[in-house]
């Protein structure tokens, strides 16, 4: 009997009876569900978006706090709480309330500047509005000549008429007749009243045209710019600057001092009410910090790269039991070529990678799962590359740190310094660089390494950093409540300076031991080179002072003593900073510059100021030689600066053409003001702009992505709104509408913690706010009525139609040209660097034999990587992020909309390879591992024999890298089927060349196998590996191009509508 049975508990687990279902020990109660969705991210969205659009329904609903356009403030919160506070931070909250606030005293006053300045142009500063306001004491009124022709002319005729009427009527005939007669005499003195006022002269129109034309043409060059955040900024500036010239179209209604007391003032209120909603939801409700944030995504990544490593360990460990127990690594074809042996490489990297539908490069250093021999299987890690993908989210919440100030009332982490935090990013990247070259060669080095002697050294090694690692990740996450978090006070402490020389010590003495007695000859039957040992002992060496760097960073962010630590090693140099670095150094001056830079619109306007230079220096290309001139108009972001400008403008024109042709054309000019202010206020074109504004976009799969998720969204949320309000006592009921706008606010919240779902909420509640609250009797007088739902819908669909168009037939941009634009500038690029790899490792080992003299020219450093690989393959995750719909969404026409290019995420993750490989090849500039006498003769014969070969094998890479842009530029299906045909050529023209490398270094190996190793040729044989496998990267891609249906991935004109139900044009 098991002991389970024994103590009576019928569900736990026996020993004679395995297969028995386990024992729960503790089941959650209900209880314990509640208490978890109180302390989830949903809840604390819920509330914090359900208390802010209560914050502003108060100033709709409340009659001492309501002021004009106070509806727009409820509707507006949407925006600032779901997509511009970025996320929910204290940090993300207050940038969504100072942008709002900054971009109206900006745009929006600059939008009220155009309009009145186009209406003192035309002559009068008067509306209608003055003259009811003034009453009988106008001076319209008192003008003798016209009141006496009204009396005695028209008057008298009017009343004459209704005398007539009542004499000729019977009593049988008036209930038929009175109606009409009414409505006949009503019309008489509406015309004769309308005919009293003087007619707005038709130069007001135009000057509002062309004005707004001339104004928005920097504020687009600025929305082109090609920072994603400063193009935020710039859309929502021009967005409330258009906004204003569109409310400028009831100017002559209202008249100038109305427009700006009650117009551009109530949206600097509507900015205020939002900005105060932001600054007490995230400071009152649910406070999270993005310091804090940023200290647990760097922990989560640290515990990850921990993991990582002590997986490497393990299997470098099983590889000396493995060949202890007589087992054979290298199985291939006895009877292959090298050529054979490199391409069946390539292929099998290339089907992995197409194999994988995310795009992510698999893992080929894997066991067999039938090969696991332990009794509990192994945790599933992260790939290096996914690691480092993590990475971004952390740069993201450092910029959100930019807004917060570390007061203690708002952070654990009280003074954190952010320049602190960006250091220890840059060292984690360093270091994950280093273990995702040791992820992909430990396999093949461990099986080099075991016929060289014991690897526990090695082993321990590994095992004692991802323990140093794995503690960082601790000490970051350490944060709980009332217990201090940097200091002296916290109980972990950094290893001392001793501890790394021993480090550095014990790996040194394997590495001497190890690499004199290990077979490195090169053979045709492995799958590498068999340089993978040495570049493995280089890359822990290089792993050794990544971890001691990102230690001491550490140490530094949490004022933790750095004293047992060599600091010259780590400590920049304080006198050599310039301004700029001294303030962002400072734990509480940035936030405090820049909020005050986006509270006052200095931003925008410095922005518009920068542009206004371009366009001068521009103006001044365009009139110089065609070569610049055409240079200058192929560029992207010229082309979408122009695409911006003139979609909006003709957005403006539309509507105030509409506006004055159809609505104010009439002699009457009262009939023209209730011509005018009913189309705006029913039909509202100020939708129609707002779409135009923001679903015009660089790409058209980005203006495609924003117009169906406006249109849909709209109509779920309008649909929602309206017949929330059918019910006509609710709908005058405050504390109703109070109740059920944050009841629906807090409710789409409870999604927001997913990223990509936060536009689509957004939307839905604007419109169901904008709906509802803008029909409550105290702020419009419109309660039920269907036309304020309606109006909405209808303008925002013509906005997405017509944005559609714009993007789609002006200039258009793909997203998957975009990024297959900026893939290929980081192969390019990267094949440049190598070049000048190759370069620096002839000098180094010509200085070495004193041939030459050292040159000046400076080296390459991990930045050049960084902006070369680094940054762009960020560009293009963004990409993929912004402008591909999520298919959770399951929305109408939405979840098969615009599928992913499965080209793009391929190439990714071949490129994120190269960028590891040569930072790994810069990094072993600086490596001083191995101390053996050089053999000169011996460094001078490899570079001699492989000389020629490396050459051969660049200069076929650039061919490849070539044929790869005109097989990404292909506009036909000919074009491109011709285009992979003469890719796939150089294809085999690339692995031949790497073949006869390959070949030499056997030769070579052969007659210098014995001879004792120095530390210059190790070196050189370590680089000359990462040279091999970024050329073996470079030949996947090119295999991948041009063999590979993922290939046919392209969008152009005609065809580009076949992506909208799945289908790609080929």
């Amino acid at each position: 009997m098991g002991r389970g049975e024994a103590m009576g508990e019928p569900g736990a687990i026996t020993l004679d009876k395995p297969n028995k279902k386990a024992f729960v020990l503790w089941k959650p109660t209900l209880w314990d569900y509640i208490c978890k969705f109180i302390l989830s991210e949903s809840f604390a969205w819920a509330v914090q978006n359900a208390v802010g659009v209560l914050f502003t329904v108060l100033f709709s609903v409340v009659w001492r706090m309501t002021f004009t356009l106070a509806c727009v403030s409820s509707a507006l919160y949407g925006a600032g709480a779901q997509v511009l506070s970025l996320d929910r931070t204290v940090g993300g909250r207050l940038f969504g309330g100072t942008i709002f606030v900054g971009c109206m005293l900006s745009g929006g006053v600059t939008g009220g500047a155009i309009s009145s300045l186009a209406w003192v142009a035309h002559g009068s500063s008067k509306g209608l509005y003055h003259y009811f306001e003034e009453g009988l004491e106008s001076p319209l009124l008192q003008n003798l000549t016209i009141v006496q022709d009204f009396e005695k002319e028209e008057l008298r005729t009017i009343l004459g008429q209704g005398i007539s009427f009542v004499e000729s009527t019977t009593t049988q005939t008036v209930a038929r007749e009175l109606p009409e007669f009414l409505d006949n005499f009503n019309e008489d003195i509406f015309n004769a009243l309308g005919s009293l006022f003087p007619r707005i002269n038709n130069a007001y129109w135009a000057l509002l045209i062309v004005f707004f034309a001339i104004v928005s043409l920097p504020f687009a060059v600025a929305r082109a710019h090609q920072n994603l955040k400063v193009g935020i900024l710039m859309a929502i500036a021009t967005l409330f600057m258009g906004s204003q010239v569109v409310f400028a179209t009831l100017t002559p209604v209202l008249g100038i001092r109305q427009y700006w007391t009650q117009i551009v003032s109530g949206y600097i209120k509507v900015a205020l009410v939002n900005c105060g909603a932001m600054c007490c939801t995230a400071l009152l409700f649910f406070v999270k910090s993005s310091h804090d944030s940023v200290r647990i995504q760097m922990s989560q990544v640290l515990k990850d790269t921990g993991s990582l490593l002590s997986r490497i360990a393990s299997n470098v460990n099983k590889q000396e039991l493995d060949h202890k127990g007589g087992k054979q690594f290298f199985t291939e074809d006895q009877n292959q070529t090298v050529y054979e042996v490199v391409m069946d490489e390539v292929k099998a990297l290339a089907e992995d990678s197409v194999l994988d539908e995310e795009g992510k490069q698999k893992d080929t250093n894997k066991f067999d799962e039938e090969e696991n021999v332990f009794f509990v299987p192994m945790p599933s890690v992260h790939s290096g590359f996914e690691i480092r993908g993590n990475c971004q989210a952390i740069e993201d919440s450092l910029a959100i740190c930019l807004f917060e100030t570390p007061l203690p009332e708002i952070t654990s982490h009280v003074g954190a310094r952010r320049a602190d935090f960006v250091d220890i990013l840059e060292g984690l990247r360093t270091m994950l660089s280093t273990v995702c070259c040791m992820e992909r060669i430990h396999m093949n080095a461990s099986q080099e390494l075991v016929s060289g002697g014991d690897l526990d050294p090695l082993t321990t090694v590994l095992a004692e950093l991802a323990a140093i690692v794995l503690n960082m990740s601790h000490v970051l996450s350490d944060m709980d409540l009332w217990k201090p978090c940097k200091g002296e006070k916290v109980s972990w402490k950094p290893q001392g300076k001793e501890f790394w020389n021993t480090m550095q010590q014990k790996l040194v003495k394997f590495s001497d031991q190890t690499i004199d007695t290990i077979n490195l000859k090169v053979s045709s039957k492995s799958a590498s080179s068999q340089n993978d040992a040495m570049l493995l002992v280089l890359n822990c060496y290089s792993l050794i002072q990544d971890i001691k760097g990102c230690e001491f960073q550490v140490c530094k962010a949490l004022d933790i003593s750095v004293d047992a630590i060599d600091e010259s090693e780590n400590k920049p140099e304080a006198e050599s900073r310039g301004l700029k670095e001294k303030i962002f150094s400072n734990a509480y001056l940035p936030s405090i510059i820049i909020h005050g830079l986006l509270l006052s619109g200095a931003a925008v306007y410095g922005l518009v100021i920068m542009s206004c230079i371009k366009l001068i220096k521009g103006s001044k290309l365009v009139l110089s030689s065609g070569k610049d001139r055409l240079e200058l108009l192929r560029d992207r972001h010229v082309q979408f600066a122009f695409k911006y400008w003139l979609g909006l403008s003709l957005t403006i024109m539309s509507i105030v053409l509409i506006l004055w042709k159809e609505k104010f054309s009439s002699e009457n000019q009262l009939q023209n003001a209730y011509d005018l202010t009913y189309f705006f206020f029913v039909w509202q074109p100020i939708y129609f702009w707002i779409t135009a504004a923001i679903c015009i976009q660089f790409q058209v799969e980005a203006a495609a992505f924003r117009a169906v998720l406006r249109t849909t969204m709209t109509a779920i949320g309008g649909t929602l709104g309206w017949f929330t309000m059918m019910n006509g006592r609710l709908a005058n009921n405050a504390v109703f509408i109070g109740g059920i706008t944050a009841l629906f606010n807090g409710f789409c919240a409870l999604a927001s913690p997913i990223k990509e779902f936060r536009y689509s909420l957004f939307l839905a509640t604007f419109t169901f706010n904008a709906v509802v609250v803008c029909q409550y009797f105290g702020c419009c007088d419109v309660a039920g009525e269907t036309n304020i739902y309606g109006g909405k819908v209808l303008s925002t669909l013509l906005g997405s139609v017509y944005s559609i168009l714009v993007s789609w037939c002006i200039l258009p941009y793909y997203t998957s040209t975009r990024m297959l634009d900026i893939e290929h500038d980081v192969l390019k690029d990267g094949l440049s660097l190598l070049k000048q790899l190759h370069e620096q490792n002839e000098q180094e080992v010509l200085q070495a034999k004193d041939e030459v003299t050292p040159q000046c020219k400076s080296q390459l450093s991990l930045k050049a990587v960084t902006d070369a690989v680094d940054i762009p393959i960020t560009a293009v995750h963004k990409e993929l992020e912004l402008n591909i719909v999520d298919k959770r969404q399951f929305l109408l026409l939405t979840w098969t909309l615009l599928p992913t290019p499965k080209i793009v995420p391929l190439l990714k993750g071949r490129l994120e390879a190269i960028g590891v490989f040569l930072r790994e090849a810069i990094k072993l500039n600086s490596t001083p591992l191995w101390s053996s006498e050089r053999n000169k003769d011996k460094v001078n014969s490899l570079l001699s024999e492989i000389k020629e070969d490396v050459e051969r094998a660049l200069e076929a890479s650039e061919v490849v890298v070539a044929e790869c842009k005109v097989t990404m530029d292909a506009t036909s299906r000919r074009t491109l089927n011709n285009a992979r045909v003469n890719l796939a050529s150089k294809v085999g023209a690339l692995g031949k060349a790497r073949a006869k490398l390959r070949e030499s270094f056997i030769k070579w190996d052969e007659r210098h196998r014995q001879d004792k190793w120095s530390d210059i040729e190790l070196k050189l044989l370590a680089r000359s590996q990462l040279l091999i496998y970024t050329l073996r990267e470079i030949n996947v891609i090119g295999l991948l191009l041009s063999e590979t249906e993922a290939t046919l991935d392209r969008d152009r004109w005609l065809s580009w509508a076949a992506s909208w139900f799945g289908r790609r044009p080929f």
